[in-house]
């Protein structure tokens, strides 16, 4: 019957176990995918949201910096307009004065390093001072070079400006001798008129900005997602990625590269706006409007000035889908990890009920015999007690009713004369008390050794020791070396409490013809810090035990009193091999 029912119980329980174990994963893989959909889509927009911040951050960072180093260089162009040598140069100082100046002009193109020229025009718009700056060096053109600038525009514009005006010109290409310059070198003019104490212009000074630093400070040297561009008001390309589409307004071939050709209908937003994002079907477009006459509170003039320029930045649409792509794969990844996880997870628990369920019983049993002991002691307290109670009564009781009738016969015997009766009856009051004193020192002996107290744990044992030899009639062997520090009252008598258990075990069941206790100290390592164990051991050569079996009280007691002690406690024995006892106990010294 047993034997058949056997598999049928098996297969319920594997049944029961796959039962449980997808009562407890569908339900967590439902969540799962529900919470990654909403996850997703909140990734999504996060995404999307962080993209928007991060590049509206950046363009509005680079804007800043652009107009940062337009003030810097309007400030410049003032300064040298208003140096003290200019006015004296264009009123036809000596030679000492102009080569001063030169000197001066030299030395501010060398350290600016960001002006390609710093010219001095007199008031017919020809070159009196120019200071070159090309590939870190920078060099004066000596005079037979100097140039007649007074057909172009910064010139024009700017002779007839009041003082402290500034022309600036448009974000363009160098033009050399009629034609552009070759490698294209982008520049932006800066000219303010010079003017004398009797307020006539008499001529402009001019500095020539290169575009590139701009272009590689601001817009080239960044980590942000997307393609940075620098568009002039017409929407033709100042910088882009594919240099084949810059400086359409000036190139023939390139009439038709702007934005308005690569994106229609996205220019007209960004003029009508100025400022901001869109999000259109190209990608996300974020732009800032930079207008430089704006900056100085200073209208532009009819010919010739600077016009607006904006900063856009481009991420594309694939850009933007690969970010999701990106959080897709990402989220597929934690979704199959976490259900991967959730699966072995839940079959380890599943799997391990059995082991629970054993580790529970284990401890259920344990608890039974921590009651069972806990009675058994109560119940050896309340024999103890009872014994004592009629040791008391039987013995001390019948002594004491002696010792009373002894005296009245004594008492009786005095009054009457019979010395030689009274001796003998105090002779008897005598034995008496002896018998008493003996009997109170037994029963002082099992509530607690006197010589514990007297002698300490290691005399008091092998007191106790030499004791149960004589009445076993066994040989015994006691060891303690070292002298032990002195122990608190707890360590003591429980010390003293699993010696006597041993010994009681060893008188009732081993059959042993010797037993041997010692006791010494050791220095344990351990977590780095080094710990003195007072290190007991108790063994005999009796008939052993095949199996070890904590069920009585002698066993258990021992345990219980280690562990108060927080120490260990080892037994070990064979059948015909005696039992070996070894106790390890943290030595706490009274203080």
């Amino acid at each position: 019957m047993n034997k058949a029912s056997d598999p049928v119980a098996h297969v319920k329980k594997i049944r029961s176990m796959w039962c449980r174990f997808l009562l407890l994963t569908l339900p967590v893989l439902g969540i799962i995918v529900l919470s990654g959909y909403f996850l997703f889509e909140s990734e999504q927009q996060t995404g999307m949201d962080a993209t928007r911040l991060e590049t509206a951050h950046h363009i509005e960072s680079q804007a800043d910096n652009i107009r940062a180093e337009i003030m810097q260089a309007v400030l410049h162009v003032k300064f040298l307009a208003k140096h003290s040598e200019v006015v004296d140069v264009l009123e036809g100082a000596d030679g000492y004065t102009l080569d001063e100046l030169s000197g001066d002009f030299y030395l501010f193109a060398k350290y600016m390093g960001v002006y390609d020229q710093v010219r001095l025009l007199d008031s017919h718009g020809y070159e009196v001072v120019r200071a070159n700056f090309n590939n870190g060096q920078s060099t004066l053109t000596v005079k037979e070079d100097l140039q007649d600038k007074s057909a172009y525009a910064y010139f024009r514009q700017t002779i007839d400006m009041p003082s402290d005006f500034v022309f600036i010109s448009k974000f363009t290409l160098n033009v050399e001798q009629g034609h552009i310059e070759q490698p294209y070198k982008p520049v932006i003019r800066y000219a303010s008129p010079v003017i004398n104490e009797e307020g006539a212009n008499v001529g402009v000074v001019v500095l020539n900005f290169l575009g590139n630093v701009l272009i590689k400070r601001y817009l080239d040297a960044t980590d942000v997602s997307g393609e940075n561009m620098l568009l002039n008001a017409n929407g033709y390309f100042i910088h882009a990625a594919d240099e084949k589409l810059t400086w359409g307004e000036l190139i023939e071939q390139r009439k038709h590269s702007n934005l308005e050709a690569l994106f229609p209908g996205v220019w007209k937003s960004i003029v009508k706006q100025r400022n901001g994002q869109i999000l259109s079907e190209h990608g996300l477009f974020t732009f800032a409007t930079i207008s430089p006459y704006a900056l100085i509170d200073q209208e532009a003039p009819k010919q010739g000035g600077a016009d607006d320029w904006i900063i856009v930045s481009y991420v594309s649409c694939d850009e933007l889908n690969a970010r999701t792509g990106n959080v897709s794969i990402a989220f597929i990844a934690l979704s199959l990890f976490l259900l991967c996880a959730w699966v072995v997870l839940a079959w380890l628990w599943v799997n391990s009920e059995e082991k629970r369920e054993n580790v529970y019983q284990k401890l259920q049993i344990l608890h039974e015999s921590k009651r069972y002991l806990l009675r058994s002691q109560m119940n050896i307290q309340e024999e103890e007690r009872r014994a004592l109670a009629r040791s008391m009564h039987d013995d001390m009781g019948q002594s004491l009713t002696s010792i009373q009738a002894y005296l009245g016969a004594v008492m009786k015997g005095v009054a009457q004369g019979h010395f030689e009766k009274v001796a003998a009856d105090i002779h008897q009051v005598r034995d008496i008390t002896s018998h008493i004193q003996r009997s109170v020192r037994s029963h002082l002996h099992i509530l607690r050794p006197a010589s514990l107290d007297r002698l300490g744990l290691s005399a008091a044992i092998e007191d106790m020791l030499s004791e149960f030899a004589k009445r076993e009639n066994l040989a015994y062997a006691f060891s303690c070396e070292q002298t032990l520090p002195d122990l608190n009252e707890m360590q003591n008598i429980h010390l003293f409490r699993i010696v006597q258990e041993a010994l009681t075990n060893t008188a009732k069941y081993a059959q042993a013809t010797q037993v041997s206790v010692s006791l010494d100290m050791l220095d344990v390592e351990g977590r780095g810090v080094s710990a003195s164990v007072l290190h007991l051991q108790i063994s005999d050569d009796g008939c052993g035990m095949a199996v070890i079996e904590e069920t009585g009280l002698g066993l258990l007691g021992m345990r219980e009193r280690t562990d108060l002690l927080h120490g260990k406690i080892s037994i070990v024995s064979n059948v015909g091999q005696g039992v070996h006892i070894d106790v390890l106990v943290p030595v706490q010294e009274e203080r």
